[in-house]
C-alpha cells in the first residue's frame, strides 16, 4: 500500500513540474509579445502600454477557464434536472401516442 501511494504522490508531483515548466514557458511568451506591442506609441507612454498588454494577456486564459469551470459547475448541478424533464417530456409523449392509439 505504501509503495503505491508513494507512486501515485510521485506521479502527482512529476505532473506539477511539467505544468510549472509549461506555465514559465507560456508566461515568458505572453511577455515576448507583449514588450513588440505598442512600438508606434510615444515612448513616455510605451513601458505602461506593454504592462498593460503583458496584464491582459496573462488575465485572458484566465477569464476563459473561469468561464468553463462556471459552466461545469453549472452543468454538474442542472443536467439531473434536465435528464429529469426530458423523461418526462418522453414520458408524456408516450402517454399522448398511447392515448391517441387507442
Amino acid at each position: 500500500k505504501d509503495d503505491i501511494a508513494i507512486a501515485r504522490k510521485s506521479k502527482v508531483i512529476v505532473t506539477t513540474l511539467e505544468e510549472v515548466e509549461l506555465l514559465k514557458r507560456d508566461v515568458v511568451e505572453k511577455y515576448k509579445k507583449a514588450q513588440e506591442t505598442f512600438a508606434d506609441a510615444p515612448e513616455k507612454n510605451q513601458e505602461f502600454l506593454k504592462q498593460f498588454s503583458f496584464i491582459c494577456l496573462l488575465t485572458f486564459d484566465v477569464y476563459v477557464k473561469k468561464l468553463m469551470i462556471e459552466k461545469m459547475i453549472d452543468e454538474l448541478f442542472t443536467e439531473p434536472a434536465s435528464n429529469d424533464k426530458k423523461s418526462k417530456k418522453n414520458a408524456a409523449k408516450q402517454e399522448m401516442k398511447e392515448k391517441g392509439n387507442e
